[in-house]
């Protein structure tokens, strides 16, 4: 009777986890194509089978669920990157290279997006959804991205030491933003060449990601190029400024 007991219980608790599995996977599918406020709770039950009431169940909120799909995979991938850097570094006895810094960070989005697992291909997209509202899951950034990205920087600091602090993280921000466009596969590339490139060809795209901001950083953290001189700046503040629209005009002009 005992054991006839036990097994029903791992069954209950297998068929939780498994529940569970779906929902998570179901709301990664969504979030990545819709972002947090294309989709409602229903949708992700929708999606995973199951009942909306089993989603708050296993979740909470549709934020808190938000949260865990972005989540998901953010852990091993921030260590796994981290292992990287810290390998790099070691390597170079604490002076790497700016090329061999930005192949540490960034390796694991091409070795995670070429696996064959359509889940990192959904997380991906995702994390670029996420990275432009960061308030759709602050704790998650502040608690688990942004001290890996320090690291980032500090190892930036050793390959190229003495920029202005500020530059450090300036070429991060331009840096990222390529970096997460590039891995969400948005297929608009493949429009912009008429299919000459394509978005999901990363091998191709990763080879020139890698040197084209290498020497981008090198420029800049070396002062070998910018900020821009001041004859141009004056030139762009001389440039007029578009006429403020009255509240009065702007229902004119949408009738």
């Amino acid at each position: 009777m005992a054991g006839k007991t036990a097994k029903r219980g791992r069954a209950i608790r297998e068929s939780a986890d498994e529940t569970r599995t779906r929902i998570l996977e179901g709301a990664e599918r969504l979030f990545a194509e819709r972002g947090l406020h294309g989709v409602a709770v229903r949708d992700v039950a929708r999606e995973a089978g199951v009942d909306s009431a089993l989603v708050h169940y296993h979740f909470g909120s549709k934020a808190e669920l938000f949260s865990t799909a972005l989540l998901s995979r953010a852990e091993d991938f921030m260590r796994e990157r981290e292992a990287a850097l810290q390998a790099c570094i070691d390597q170079a006895s604490g002076k790497p290279t700016l090329e061999d810094v930005i192949i540490a960070y960034t390796k694991p989005y091409l070795v995670h997006a070429q696996s064959g697992d359509p889940g990192w291909r959904s997380w991906f997209k995702l994390l670029a959804h996420s990275s432009l509202s960061l308030e759709w899951a602050p704790e998650v950034w502040r608690e688990h991205f942004d001290p890996f990205v320090q690291k980032f920087i500090n190892a930036m600091r050793l390959a190229s030491p003495g920029a202005p602090e500020g530059h450090y993280y300036w070429c991060y921000h331009f840096f990222s933003g390529a970096l997460v466009l590039t891995f969400a596969n948005t297929g608009r590339m493949d429009h912009l060449s008429d299919g000459d490139c394509k978005s999901d060809d990363l091998s191709n795209g990763y080879d020139l990601l890698v040197p084209f901001f290498a020497d981008a950083f090198e420029a800049i953290l070396s002062g070998r190029r910018g900020p821009l001189p001041e004859n141009i700046k004056r030139e762009i503040a001389k440039q007029p400024k578009p006429a403020r629209k009255s509240r009065q005009s702007k229902r004119e002009t949408s009738k």
